[in-house]
């Protein structure tokens, strides 16, 4: 055997076993392994899973839909859905497909999926009247998306440090998003870089509590996570969703926007571009805040939220 062609195999060898270490031991998600505490609803793509927190007295004209982010599920909204709920709103939260608890569907991670799972959940829970969607980073992109199709199903928007208004598109790593390369990369340095944003980029002042990686990490431990993200990041616009931003405030929809000065991920300069095309938002500023303000600042979010739906 010539010496370049025993270079390149102890190379695919040595490049190999990393990911064979990430991959062997992940299992296929099913209905046992979701918690207690909600269900899994069957779409046309999958079992999607969902929590509804409930007040005393139910109505069906004040439902709240929860819509978390690129890679953090339905934990990021506990201490805002227990505020909602205290102040009489039905809350449904959900896990994108691919995330949490749901299925890990092998399809095109496209506004196209994220439009039809919102769709189908609200579908498949028969509310029949429009909801207050909130959505926070990548969920308020799903969110714009989703009004400017089904407007008739929308009451408001609330948008925390959301995606789709970035000035200047962060550069994203060519060869991380190639076919096959992209999966050793996601699979082999996906988790250490997710928790490297989560750790030194949004919280430089170590406030998130370990509970947060715990919960973050936890989903990691199912196939198709990471496939998750490499695909919504190969097909779904994060960086610009102006013209459905627009769209909303075409049509005279109530939306409210709550962001942190010091948020990295989707930084707080893009507040100016969503006033631009959205100039009916009422924007409330957490001095100091950093992307993890849902988590981080669930009180202070919240209020700020029921202050806002109140008048809707």
């Amino acid at each position: 055997m010539k010496l370049s062609i025993r270079i390149a195999v102890i190379i695919a060898i040595l490049l190999w076993i990393p990911f064979y270490l990430n991959t062997y031991y992940l299992k296929n998600i099913s209905i046992e392994d979701i918690p207690l505490t909600g269900e899994w609803a069957q779409l046309e793509d999958g079992n999607i899973f969902f929590t509804w927190h409930y007040p005393e007295e139910p109505s069906k004209d004040n439902i709240v839909v929860l819509v978390h982010g690129f890679s953090s599920p339905q934990f990021v909204w506990d201490g805002i859905a227990e505020l909602l709920v205290d102040a009489g709103y039905s809350v449904l939260a959900y896990d994108h497909f691919g995330r949490g608890y749901s299925e890990r569907p092998r399809i095109k991670y496209d506004h196209n999926l994220y439009i039809r799972a919102l769709n189908g959940l609200l579908e498949s829970q028969s509310i029949d009247t429009p909801v207050h969607l909130i959505g926070y980073s990548m969920g308020g992109a799903v969110i714009a998306h989703f009004a400017d199709i089904h407007s008739e199903k929308v009451k408001s928007v609330s948008l925390i440090a959301p995606a789709g208004t970035m000035i200047e598109e962060p550069e994203i790593n060519f060869w991380a998003v190639q076919p096959l390369i992209g999966e050793w990369f996601w699979h082999v340095l996906g988790s250490f870089y997710v928790e490297e944003q989560v750790y030194e980029v949004n919280d430089p002042r170590g406030l998130l509590p370990l509970e947060y990686m715990e919960l973050l990490s936890e989903q990691g431990k199912y196939k198709g996570f990471i496939e998750s993200l490499l695909s919504t990041v190969r097909h779904f616009d994060m960086f610009n969703t102006e013209d459905e931003y627009r769209s909303i405030n075409s049509l005279n929809i109530p939306v409210l926007a709550v962001w942190g000065t010091n948020d990295q991920v989707t930084p707080f300069s893009g507040s100016n571009r969503l006033l631009e095309v959205m100039p009916s938002t009422e924007l409330k500023v957490i001095e100091g805040g950093t992307h993890n303000i849902t988590f981080v600042q669930p009180t202070k979010i919240g209020k700020m939220i029921v202050s806002f739906l109140e008048g809707k």
